[in-house]
Order: structure tokens, then C-alpha cells, then sequence
């Protein structure tokens, strides 16, 4: 019986294909296997079609969505299919992985030199989704996180990128708190506060981070844009005020 997981999607790309993806999707190693030999170097194409959000998995996605690690090993050891291939959204297995929280399969992937920077179509990398998915076993967080500062500032970008100013403020006030000889963490609190649209605030941060490193152009560039939007409107304000 096919798996409600390719529903809308049994017949794409053909019944060989169909056939691989629903043993790596079961976890069987042995049909993952024999319809391997019968497609050759088709596996490596090999991508779900008419699924929605799952268009472009291929086998190696749908085997970390479901934490199937015998099956990654055979796809990414055997195969050498790459590891860090992507979907249509720009997901790779690891950030699969994370997103169905398997974590012997976050390990074997990292393990076997999964990039946890590749960002997806979104700006979203591994560490932003484990991040924000509140996923910090801590073996995987030896991997991802290299120091609090840092998982601080990746999630204030998580937040930031997801449209919630509160908590990306949150997090770029303690990002700030355990290193404030970061420029970036300046960078992170002004970029939180131009969400929530406190230009004057943002100025400020954005200012005390370029004091700290003078020939960042990213904090630069940053800094330009709520210092014209701050003078713009308080500036016409005390221009309207002084003629009564």
C-alpha cells in the first residue's frame, strides 16, 4: 500500500522511483538496494514531483525524514550521493533531519561532512532551524553551536527572518550581554529594532557596533538605513514644531 506520504505524487518520475522512495521512506534496505541496482545513476535525479512542499526530495531526504540510518549510510557511503543535496526550498538532509528531530541521523550527517551553513531558499541554515525548533540535544549543539553568543545571534536572525521583532530582540540583548566586544551582536540588536521600527534605538546599536570594527560595510550599509528614516521623520517633526 503506498505511504500517505506520497500521496498526490505516486506515479511521478515513474514506479521504479516510486518503488526507492517508499523503502527509504520505510526504512527497507534491502528494496532501497534492489532499486538502486535497477535505476543505475537515476538515483542521484531521483526527486518527488506534484507533492507540494516536498518537491525535490530525493532519496536521501526522505530517509532522514524518518531518521532511517541504515539507509543513509548505504545512499551517502555506497552511492556517494551528496550529502548535502537540496529540495525545490533549498533544504538539505541535515536540515530534514532537524526538522523531524532524528538525532543519530543529525550526527551521521555532520559526521560525514554535512555543511550546518548551507542556508535554504529562505536564509535559513541547519543551526537556525535546530535553533529555532528548540532542538538542543547536546551532542548535536557540540556540533552546531560553537559558543551561547553565537547560538544567541543565529537565533535573533531565526526570529528576525520569521517576522517577530520581540524575540529577536530578546535574543540580541543577551547575545549582547555575554559578548559585548561583538560587533555582530550590535548588528543583531539594530536589526531587531528596525523590525520593530525604533530607528532611534537602532541607530544607536548599529553605531556602537561600526565603533567596534570601522570597516565593517554590512554595519556600515545597516546604519544608513534607520539614520535617514529617524531624521526623516523626527527631523520634519522639529521642522513643523519651530513654525508653530
Amino acid at each position: 500500500m503506498a505511504s500517505a506520504f506520497f500521496n498526490g505524487a505516486m506515479y511521478a518520475g515513474g514506479w521504479m522511483q516510486h518503488m526507492l522512495f517508499e523503502a527509504a521512506h520505510n526504512g527497507d534496505l534491502d528494496l532501497v538496494r534492489g532499486m538502486a541496482m535497477l535505476l543505475g545513476e537515476a538515483v542521484q535525479a531521483a526527486r518527488l514531483r506534484g507533492t507540494g512542499p516536498l518537491d525535490g526530495m530525493g532519496a536521501l531526504h526522505i530517509a532522514a525524514s524518518k531518521g532511517r540510518l541504515e539507509v543513509c549510510r548505504y545512499l551517502v557511503e555506497e552511492l556517494r550521493l551528496d550529502v548535502d543535496d537540496t529540495d525545490q526550498e533549498g533544504r538539505t538532509p541535515l536540515i530534514i533531519a532537524i526538522v523531524f528531530n532524528h538525532v543519530s541521523t543529525v550526527e551521521y550527517l555532520l559526521d560525514r561532512g554535512a555543511d550546518a551553513n548551507k542556508a535554504s531558499h529562505n536564509g535559513l541554515t541547519p543551526i537556525h532551524f535546530a535553533i529555532c525548533l528548540g532542538f538542543v540535544d547536546p551532542k548535536v549543539a557540540l556540533y552546531l553551536y560553537p559558543d551561547d553568543a553565537t547560538l544567541f545571534s543565529n537565533r535573533s536572525l531565526c526570529w528576525h527572518r520569521m517576522g517577530d521583532g520581540g524575540k529577536a530582540l530578546l535574543d540580541a540583548h543577551e547575545c549582547r550581554k555575554l559578548r559585548s566586544d561583538w560587533p555582530k551582536a550590535y548588528y543583531r540588536l539594530g536589526a531587531a529594532l528596525m523590525l520593530l521600527k525604533d530607528y532611534e534605538s537602532a541607530c544607536e546599536a548599529l553605531y556602537n557596533g561600526f565603533k567596534l570594527d570601522p570597516g565593517n560595510s554590512e554595519i556600515e550599509d545597516a546604519f544608513r538605513y534607520p539614520f535617514c528614516l529617524f531624521w526623516s521623520h523626527y527631523g520634519n517633526m522639529a521642522y513643523d514644531d519651530s513654525f508653530g
